[in-house]
């Protein structure tokens, strides 16, 4: 009995995954954040090829819109760190030529649960040999991707449809309160101890991609900025230069936050989001062209 419900399950996970391959080769969906992480991070490990360039961040880079910067993996998680995605990068046998490295959210707490499905060795042999064992073939993600592709869109044209200077999110009522909570927790007591262990950990990776032929590039997303302006920002700022000076490592340093309109004083409208974006491919030529000042 037992042994026919193990080889009826196995035709069954068989044909489903066949059904997968066949007709829903691209579908990719996420019913909420912690899948579409775990959706960003098994299409990086799966994938048929290592990205030339992976972007490595938080929620505020996760707003970064792929068509704006195509060819780059993306490892921006929410409600995570770098370190997810530096675990994440190291499953490959092969590194990116470049890493760029959000700095933001450098000392939020790590997630020790975040990487431990992708690197169990059974759930990673499954899922390497089948498709349909992957977050992204869910069968309710297969089912829901038509009205997904029907009111994404809609959504989406909305929220860049907002006239430049109107501003938005400081009109929303609720806008005020969630700036002041990300103040808040900005200006927050951090022990010295603990910045100290966290950059350490921070050179430790470096150290590693640099070791094996990768070029790391740091950058700070804009934010609100009273929120820039904050204790814990500015003592990631000057740690960063203390562990990475600029003379050694490449920067492409946040831009001046005045002009950028958020939804909470952190994460950027969709439209700012592609603002920044431009602004990023720019300076990241202007690095990788020479024409970059050093600071």
């Amino acid at each position: 009995m037992i042994l026919k419900s193990i080889i009826t399950a196995l035709l069954g996970l068989t044909i489903y995954n066949i059904v997968v391959i066949q007709f829903f080769p691209n579908v990719k969906v996420s019913r909420h954040y912690w899948q579409e992480n775990q959706i960003k991070a098994q299409t990086y490990v799966f994938g048929n090829s290592t990205p030339d360039q992976v972007i490595v961040g938080s929620s505020l880079s996760a707003r970064l819109n792929d068509k704006n910067l195509p060819g780059y993996g993306k490892l921006s998680f929410i409600g995570q760190t770098v370190f997810e995605g530096f675990r994440v990068i190291l499953q490959r046998k092969d590194l990116p030529a470049k890493i760029f490295v959000e700095t933001n959210y450098l000392l939020r707490p790590l997630s020790p649960d975040f990487n431990s499905s992708l690197e169990n060795p059974v759930l990673f042999y499954a899922r390497s040999k089948m498709e349909g064992l992957r977050d992204e073939k869910q069968p309710l993600a297969i089912v829901s991707n038509k009205l997904d592709n029907l009111v994404k869109p809609v959504v989406n044209a909305l929220a860049r449809s907002q006239a430049p200077g109107t501003k938005p999110s400081e009109t929303n009522p609720h806008f005020e309160n969630a700036l002041n909570n990300n103040i808040e927790a900005s200006n927050r007591i951090v022990d010295s101890n603990e910045v100290e262990q966290r950059f350490a950990l921070l050179k430790t990776y470096v150290d590693r991609f640099v070791g094996r032929g990768a070029e790391v590039i740091f950058f700070e997303m804009p934010v609100h900025p009273k929120v820039a302006a904050c204790t814990i920002p500015k003592a990631i700022r000057k740690k960063m230069k203390e562990y990475f000076p600029p003379t050694v490592y490449k920067y492409i340093e946040q831009p001046d936050c005045t002009p950028y309109q958020t939804t909470d004083g952190i994460h950027l409208q969709l439209g700012e989001a592609d603002t920044y974006a431009v602004y990023f491919t720019a300076m990241r030529d202007r690095i990788f062209s020479g024409l970059a000042k050093e600071k």
